[in-house]
């Protein structure tokens, strides 16, 4: 249901004139023309959704429909670049606008003084928010909360930041990230720990000082794992694009591009845990004929993933095993609708991790396909073949930050575990070694 739109635009700050024109001139061009330019593409949307297309001859129609004007939820970025070169010479730093709440729409324009340059505040409102972003703060943002699911909460958190706190005052975007990143709710989710309408300054080096940081440091080495999930995105994605998806469940682009949406829809920390099952399957894949695992989040709706990797026994990946291959995951993604009744599944499968080729398929089963005849149809496959019915239960713990369990793992015998943090080396040779408790 979220829409995000983008208007780039690169204006230049002029220095032939005085510094309040230069702003104002820049600001007009840059961020005002934008956010009418992004309103506008908001009512064409809600006005003429089928008339939006891919290409710039408006030949092509956008493949992928949006939500209706009851649920659909804008997003309005401007992206604005050309000050930051200026804004670097009158306060150093990398350039980035200051944020001061405080300003609303025309507050915004240099009249007698030039105290409001290179100050960027709220523009459009409550209703009609823009973000604003320039040249260094889009490249902070967009490389550190890199999955649509962290960039929607970061937006959603940002504009409630700055609509309750008009007293704020922020050195730059990239310190308003630095605090972000570093504070998590009782869910687990990253948002800022400021209470509403309190005065305060946000800077001082708080970026540059949550990047060298112990836990910043063991959470990127962590998250390396995830980004085996990104690329299987991007495999899928182009097969799509290239038409050359070969689709578990039934040929057609609206099922694929769903396929692809729910695995996108995943944050960073989930797919820390998704890609590590992955790589637990292919490997485990080796020494047996079928291996299974089901991955479901306890006590929620979000869609359960069921990975199959199917030994070929032969070096070669033909289509007769890629056709075995996709009935037993069809196998197992329905049976897994009896355990977990009325949730999206959303099966992959893959090639042990010895195979000299590779090769994946993936499958979708909506709830809207598991009517009484395919739950018979399960239930007779899994009386009949045994699926999932020896599967064994296994709880995962897992940190945003690793090093929180240190607390529980950097003492005793369990000193000699693997690290959480994801080296390869043990606890009392990685984290642990200077670990106080």
């Amino acid at each position: 249901k979220h829409v995000i739109l983008f208007s780039d635009k690169s204006i230049k700050f002029s220095k032939t004139i005085n510094i309040n024109n230069a702003w104002n001139r820049w600001f007009k061009k840059a961020i005002i023309s934008s956010a009418r330019q992004l309103n506008g593409a908001v009512r064409w949307i809600q006005n003429f959704s089928e008339e939006v297309y891919e290409d710039s001859q408006c030949s092509i129609p956008l493949h992928i429909p949006f939500p209706d004007n009851n649920s659909i939820i804008f997003h309005r970025i401007a992206v604005a670049r050309g000050a930051s070169a200026p804004c670097a010479e009158r306060y150093g730093g990398p350039g980035s606008l200051i944020i001061q709440p405080s300003l609303i729409d025309r507050d915004h324009y240099c009249v007698q003084s030039d105290e409001n340059a290179f100050k960027v505040g709220i523009v459009g409102g409550k209703e009609r928010f823009v973000h604003i972003f320039d040249d260094y703060a889009i490249e902070i943002v967009l490389k550190n909360v890199n999955t649509i699911k962290d960039f929607i909460r970061y937006l959603e958190q940002r504009k409630k930041l700055l609509l309750s706190h008009n007293s704020m005052i922020v050195e730059g975007e990239e310190e308003l990230m630095g605090l972000y990143l570093q504070r998590l709710d009782n869910f687990g989710r990253h948002y800022f720990d400021i209470p509403e309408y309190q005065q305060i300054g946000i800077g001082g080096g708080i970026w540059r000082s949550w990047q060298s940081h112990p836990d910043r440091i063991v959470q990127q080495r962590a998250d390396g794992i995830s980004y085996i999930w990104d690329k299987l995105i991007e495999h899928f994605s182009k097969h799509l694009q290239d038409d050359t998806l070969v689709y578990g469940g039934g040929s057609g682009f609206s099922r694929s591009e769903k396929s692809l949406r729910i695995m996108a829809s995943t944050s960073r920390f989930e797919r820390r845990s998704l890609a590590k099952s992955i790589v637990a399957v292919c490997q485990n894949g080796s020494t047996c004929d079928t291996y299974v695992r089901v991955y479901a989040q306890p006590g929620s709706m979000d869609p359960v993933y069921v990975f199959v990797s199917l030994n070929p026994r032969v070096r070669k990946i033909d289509e007769e095993y890629r056709d075995l291959r996709r009935e037993v995951l069809w196998g197992y993604c329905a049976v897994a609708c009896l355990e977990y009744p009325g949730r999206q599944i959303l099966g992959i499968a893959f090639v042990p991790a010895n195979s000299v080729s590779s090769s994946e398929d993936i499958l979708l089963i909506e709830p809207a396909d598991q009517d009484d005849d395919y739950k018979a149809c399960a239930k007779s496959l899994k009386e009949k073949l045994g699926l999932l019915q020896n599967a064994k239960s296994h709880s995962i713990e897992e940190f945003e930050f690793p090093r929180q369990q240190l607390s529980k793992i950097a003492k005793g015998r369990n000193r000699n575990k693997l690290c959480p943090c994801g080296s390869g080396k043990k606890v009392k040779h990685c984290c642990g070694r200077n670990y106080k408790y």
